[in-house]
């Protein structure tokens, strides 16, 4: 059996047609918050930036009620999925309800979640 020209055109239509489903399934923020393996135990600052996170436990716990530019407060309870660590920080997907975003958390304010 031979395959037409139109037949690889229409398989590879939807090949792409499945993997971008696939793609905007898995990063959704819905399924981004159910897939979380760590929580924050404490509250604490999520910055953008790397240089903009506390550098001690004692000063994140100070500077919460502080304007931190690039920074916001990550309360407690609140799970995230680590992306990486890196030093005393760890990047994380921290989700809200409308969006998800990738964020930089004192490593010590995380704890892994069991299921």
């Amino acid at each position: 059996m031979r395959c037409t020209a139109s037949a690889r055109v229409e398989w590879t239509g939807i090949a792409r047609l499945a993997t971008l489903a696939a793609v905007l399934l898995l990063t959704s923020p819905a399924v981004a918050q159910l897939t979380a393996d760590y929580r924050v135990t404490e509250l604490t600052q999520a910055c953008y930036h790397r240089t903009r996170v506390p550098a001690s436990v004692d000063r994140a716990k100070r500077g919460v009620g502080e304007f931190k530019f690039g920074c916001a407060p990550a309360e407690e309870g609140r799970e995230v999925r680590l992306i990486k660590r890196k030093g005393d920080e760890s990047l994380v997907h921290y989700c809200i309800t409308d969006r998800c975003d990738r964020r930089w958390i004192l490593s010590s304010k995380l704890t892994r979640i069991d299921r």
